[in-house]
């Protein structure tokens, strides 16, 4: 980021949080036991009276720091999944939703902003992407499993180059064969998984050519 940028960003972070803006007594922060080049964020989220400083450095701020003044830390990707817990996945989804339909110049698909999340925040994009694309998925399964000629009772099974599709008892599930990883599963109470972005493009197009191929 040059300058003019990061000037231009600090301006909007002002003018759309300027309430939010704290500067603790040097005081406060010479009480800080945390590590020596954060001592200020821990200060000022003393002097706000904070319970929760969210940060991807949870090293500068060991328990021991922190219980002085009860308060703990919360790695972005856990906050996130705090928030859905505590307001449905339905509002973060919106919140998003609202914030991608700003972007103008350039523009950015649902997709797009939530392959921003995945090295970072990877428990809280999987969670968004199956609440956005889970019948989506389900449906892409259920779709390639027409083809199976050669179920046995209850079980449909097909193995592809990166995926195996399996249907039993009428749970469906999705495995990437290379990684082991469970990347869809539909059962009674809901969908779970580990799903990404690459995973969503992929079923998209697979679901396209099963549909001109009359698998729908």
């Amino acid at each position: 980021m040059d300058e003019v940028t990061a000037d231009r960003f600090r301006a909007a972070l002002i003018k759309g949080f300027f309430h939010a803006l704290v500067e603790a007594p040097v005081s406060l922060e010479e009480k800080m036991e945390n590590h020596p080049k954060d001592r200020h964020v821990l200060a000022a989220a003393v002097h706000a009276k904070v319970d929760v400083i969210v940060t991807s450095n949870l090293k500068d701020f060991p328990a021991s720091s922190l219980a002085p003044w009860n308060m703990e830390v919360m790695h972005p990707d856990d906050f996130l999944n705090y928030l859905c817990n505590e307001n449905g996945d339905d509002v973060l989804y919106d919140l998003i939703s609202t914030q991608i339909a700003g972007y103008k110049k350039p523009p950015m698909t649902f997709l797009e902003f939530l392959s921003n999340f995945e090295n970072e925040q990877p428990k809280f994009a999987s969670r968004i992407l199956i609440y956005a694309y889970s019948y989506e998925v389900e449906k892409f399964a259920i779709n390639a499993l027409a083809s199976v000629t050669n179920a046995g009772k209850g079980q449909r099974v097909l193995s592809g180059n990166r995926y195996k599709i399996s249907e039993t008892n009428n749970e469906i599930s999705i495995i990437e064969k290379s990684t082991k990883r469970e990347v869809f599963r539909s059962c009674s109470d809901g969908f779970i998984g580990n799903l990404k972005v690459k995973d969503i493009e992929i079923f998209q197009e697979a679901l396209k050519q099963l549909n001109e191929e009359g698998y729908s």
